[in-house]
């Protein structure tokens, strides 16, 4: 896995520039980010005032946000003297600091997408611009189903996969296309980053399951050691 790099007050500066140019805005202060909590595989979930600096933009029913994990407090003291902040470390503890873009629904506030975190690595910057704009560009080409209803946004997480889909099941007796491809508003080379980025999460799982198999298989060897006379 790359080497995780500060992330500073240029940096989000970068950030900002670049996903205002998109069309995005600051997230205000009292806006509460919704936390999902794990505790013995049961999911709490709760919601906080965010620490950090998102920004967002809404479209058809839909809000894609960005948090950028640059913590609000520090980002805010280096507005104050700009030109000789560039170099100040605005990223948020390591663990916490990766970069986050999802989709909510704006009707029911659920988010209905998530996209893999955006890591602070060297090309942080240029890498969490190009997944927030990717997003926003399917959402701003949001589909029409045949029935003449906007097609809504389904994420399969056991599978891995995401598309749109209709729900009328009625408006469709004798109709086939109640499913749109995600990606279908994207180019050719759009198309190539989005598979990249596929193959990397895949890569990335895999390490994941293989450490833990040998976590658990490190911790079965102990106890069955301690168990013998």
């Amino acid at each position: 896995m790359p080497a995780a790099v500060p992330v500073t007050y240029a940096d989000y500066r970068g950030l900002k520039e670049g996903l205002e140019a998109l069309g995005f805005e600051e997230i205000p202060p009292w806006v509460k980010q919704r936390i999902l909590e794990y505790h013995n595989g049961v999911a709490t979930e709760k919601f906080v005032i965010a620490g950090e600096v998102g920004f967002e933009i809404s479209h058809k029913g839909y809000r894609v946000r960005a948090w950028t994990g640059c913590a609000r407090k520090i980002v805010k003291q280096c507005d104050w003297m700009p030109s000789s902040s560039f170099e100040i470390v605005v990223g948020r503890p390591a663990g916490e600091d990766a970069g986050w873009i999802l989709v909510i629904d704006d009707a029911s506030g659920r988010v209905q997408y998530f996209a893999r975190k955006v890591l602070r690595t060297e090309n942080f910057v240029k890498n969490f611009l190009e997944r927030a704009r990717i997003t926003w560009k399917r959402i701003f080409h949001r589909p029409e189903c045949e029935c003449h209803r906007l097609f809504e946004l389904f994420q399969d997480k056991e599978a891995g996969d995401t598309f749109w889909r209709c729900y009328q099941k009625n408006e469709h007796a004798k109709r086939k296309q109640t499913r749109e491809d995600w990606n279908f508003c994207l180019t050719a080379e759009e198309r190539k980053t989005v598979r990249e980025w596929g193959r990397s999460r895949r890569r990335s799982r895999k390490k994941t399951q293989a450490l833990r198999a040998a976590q658990e298989a490190a911790s079965v060897s102990i106890d069955s050691s301690k168990a013998s006379p």
